[in-house]
């Protein structure tokens, strides 16, 4: 069963028991995605926080983007296997282009939130240090695996929809 066919959709809930907002925001909370390249895992996080928050009626309370750690992609569109996997599964593609996270940004954002402990390692030559605690992985106890290197993008987006609900639930719900 595809997720556009569950109760609820990528939400992971059925909206209509839930409140529209968790609450109004005084000012959106402005989330940064950070992989590798800026090609895959990242944007594929950002068009799936994005279709969700829209989902539940909290689009107003967030801002959401993404970024990667080195500049091998920059320039380069979504993979084609990322953009795939999202329209399958009904998700919106949001228009994107690699860039890489630069060092000006740290106080441009609430959150940023790493795929792997590898993104961890060169965010720590980006950001030396962190007196906000503002970086964290998606999923604390599991690297998501970059599908650039294994091909599996429908385990990709299981975690990335996984990580992105349990964000959510973890800080605004």
């Amino acid at each position: 069963m595809g997720y556009r066919e569950q109760k609820g959709g990528i939400a992971g809930n059925d909206t209509q028991s839930k409140p529209l907002t968790p609450y109004p925001l005084a000012t959106p909370s402005r989330i940064l995605f950070v992989c590798h390249g800026n090609i895959c895992r990242s944007p594929m996080a950002q068009s799936i926080l994005t279709h969700i928050v829209r989902e539940r009626g909290w689009a107003e309370n967030f801002v959401i983007n993404s970024a990667g750690v080195t500049d091998e992609a920059v320039g380069c569109s979504v993979d084609n296997r990322t953009v795939e996997i999202l329209t399958k599964n009904g998700v919106e593609v949001i228009p994107h282009t690699a860039r890489k996270i630069s060092p000006k940004e740290y106080t441009d954002w609430d959150k940023f939130i790493l795929m792997d402990r590898q993104n961890m390692y060169y965010m720590k030559y980006i950001f030396p240090s962190d007196p906000e605690n503002k970086i964290r992985l998606m999923l604390p106890i599991k690297d998501i695996v970059d599908p650039w290197y294994t091909g599996d993008f429908k385990r990709t987006f299981d975690e990335i929809v996984r990580g992105c609900n349990e964000f959510l639930a973890d800080n605004y719900e």
